[in-house]
């Protein structure tokens, strides 16, 4: 019989999620349940002056406190704090700024409201434990001549949707954790690999794989704004006087307590509240696909450019982005290398820049593709290829 964890433990962490999500106090206050909850538009186009109108049931008058947070539970912004509201329904409008009057970059975001009744009661919505329902394989359709993949969701999620050779390399992620309502979606692909080498839809062993896991009930989608994510949060951090990763890692304003706590939940639950997704837990700032770069050297260079003529042995050099670089210091990475898609060459243990030696001798001559993937332990994958025409 599979051990299914001590169910003591297993009690206790439902009434932790259960808890969080919908705290009350005996009496005959209405609960503050989540059919009282309606969030319109769910998903946002900042450019176009959109906003979200966030509405639920007060049984009684109330001080009312609503606060927005993003994925990494930073706090965004806060609506509205103790502020009186009679019975009834209400709403609060969220512009999609945060506290400084910012556009927010793209991304999902969730709220939280507190209630308190002039009693002593008080109830608390939070939905920070939620989500992450690991949802499979979502199944996707090409459009060749459209230049289009499209698929469908039944709730909202954050889905990764990649591309390669099936026991080859990575050449192509479209798709990076991408936050998306329920529905059908279509996003544009031309069909080329990462680096727009070459078109490889039409590859033997082209596999194309999209996963995805749930948001929390009622998450808001951001999916146009003026601020690119990673510019939003640089500026952020200079305005805090700190450096990029030092703000991301010691800054979060729902704390690290709170991080440990869905993880310890999360795990003990998975048991019983359906199978979570391995990404769940991974912080959405390092959860992204690692930026690649790769370049030729050495005396076996007979000409450079877009596509350079080698011959003999040949170094190619393998180098990370600055942000990536930062984001992979604290993390083990391996380096892989093919050539037409084989796989020639792999180093568990990475660093950038990185060195790998080519002997072209081994390959016939004309032209040939070279792919490098960043590999981490926890599933991020970059990519990048560069054509080559060997002539020895």
């Amino acid at each position: 019989m599979k051990e299914r964890g001590n169910p003591i433990i297993r009690f206790l962490a439902i009434l932790l999620v259960l808890s969080s999500l919908f705290l009350g106090f005996p009496g005959r206050v209405k609960a503050f349940l989540p059919e009282d909850i309606d969030v319109q538009p769910r998903t946002l186009n900042l450019l176009r002056g959109e906003s979200a109108l966030i509405s639920f049931y007060l049984p009684k008058s109330a001080l009312v406190t609503t606060k927005i947070f993003d994925s990494s539970h930073f706090l965004m912004a806060t609506l509205e704090d103790h502020l009186r509201c009679p019975e009834g329904r209400h709403t609060v409008k969220w512009n999609g700024r945060d506290t400084d009057g910012v556009l927010v970059p793209p991304e999902a975001y969730y709220f939280t409201t507190k209630i308190e009744f002039d009693d002593g009661r008080h109830g608390l919505y939070n939905p920070a434990f939620s989500g992450g329902k690991d949802m499979g394989l979502i199944s996707t359709k090409i459009d060749k001549q459209k230049r289009e993949v499209s698929y469908h969701l039944t709730e909202s999620a954050r889905i990764r949707i990649r591309a390669g050779v099936q026991k080859g390399p990575l050449r192509k992620t479209i798709l990076d954790w991408v936050p998306s309502g329920s529905g059908n979606h279509v996003v544009a692909w031309d069909g080329k690999d990462e680096t727009g080498t070459e078109v490889i839809w039409n590859k033997e062993g082209f596999v194309l794989n999209a996963t995805a896991f749930s948001l929390p009930p009622y998450s808001i989608i951001v999916s146009n704004s003026e601020n690119d994510y990673i510019d939003y949060w640089t500026e952020r951090a200079r305005r805090s006087g700190m450096a990029l990763m030092e703000y991301m890692r010691t800054s979060r304003d729902a704390g690290a307590a709170l991080v440990r706590a869905r993880e310890v939940a999360s795990k003990v639950l998975s048991g019983t509240s359906g199978r979570l997704s391995n990404y769940y837990l991974i912080n959405t700032f390092i959860n992204r696909m690692p930026e690649v770069g790769m370049s030729f050297r050495g005396d076996g260079i007979v000409s450079t450019g877009d596509v350079p003529v080698v011959k003999g042995r040949v170094s190619i050099n393998v180098t990370l982005s600055e942000l990536t670089r930062k984001i992979l210091t604290e993390q083990r990475y391996e380096v892989v290398f093919y050539v037409d898609d084989v796989l020639i060459g792999e180093d568990e243990t990475g660093y950038s820049p990185y060195t790998w030696i080519l002997d072209t001798t081994t390959l016939t001559n004309g032209p040939h593709i070279i792919t490098v993937n960043i590999a981490t332990l926890s599933d991020q994958v970059g990519s990048c290829s560069r054509k080559i025409m060997v002539s020895n």
